[in-house]
């Protein structure tokens, strides 16, 4: 495709539009115009009534949603076959591809969803309710150690490269990191929090994350 295009993000606000833009840049793709953006911007709401980030819009029209297809997108645009390879997994390995495809999809997704309804309401992001804070912190222990599980026994999520999968899930924790697993939460948990340091400060990441600061102690959540 050789539109020109648009592409809205706020990294420093939606951990989903952190690849994206990362990628933008890395790659130099010249051909798409970042544009950071507020998901309450008159213009932007016209635009995408959806409200929802990262999103590409070309000159012609034509419009692209939902971050791990616009991860994908960047990465094939960008023509590096063998940093395709590493993070998409190789062509003729669709075991592996599967793999990055399920953990992009269950961090980005399910967890990242359930993280977000249990801190943003917290930090004053969403509207809060007691209840469903409590509900989504369920939800959030019980995913936890699929990750944790699996860490313990393995360097990164897929295989012994830095894939996708661990970018995408790494953001995500970025999230819960920020406002909620605070200092208690990661003695408990030393192998996601190894993994997130390593993905983090990883070749693609690094420059992004590097004032990172965690959470010292989480919000009570008042009852």
């Amino acid at each position: 495709m050789n539109d020109r295009s648009v592409l809205y993000v706020n990294p420093e606000k939606y951990c989903r539009t952190v690849l994206p833009a990362i990628f933008v840049n890395r790659y130099k793709l010249e051909n798409i115009k970042l544009a950071t953006v507020n998901l309450e911007d008159d213009e932007f709401k016209r635009l995408f009534p959806y409200q929802k980030v990262p999103v590409i819009r070309t000159d012609s029209g034509k419009r692209l949603t939902e971050a791990m297809a616009i991860n994908y997108y960047l990465l094939k645009l960008s023509g590096n076959e063998e940093e395709c390879k590493t993070l998409l997994g190789p062509q003729d390995d669709p075991w592996t591809q599967a793999e990055i495809i399920r953990w992009q999809s269950f961090a980005n997704g399910d967890f990242l969803n359930e993280m977000n309804n249990y801190a943003k309401p917290l930090v004053g992001l969403q509207a809060f309710d007691a209840k469903a804070i409590v509900e989504a912190k369920k939800r959030v222990d019980t995913m936890v150690p699929i990750f944790e599980d699996h860490l313990s026994k393995h360097r990164y999520l897929v295989n012994e490269n830095i894939t996708l999968a661990d970018l995408t899930a790494a953001t995500s924790f970025s999230f819960g990191f920020t406002f909620v697993l605070d200092k208690e939460w990661r003695q408990e948990h030393p192998s996601i929090v190894n993994w997130f340091n390593e993905v983090i400060n990883g070749d693609i990441l690094r420059d992004f994350y590097q004032d990172f600061v965690f959470v010292e102690k989480k919000p009570h959540i008042p009852q």
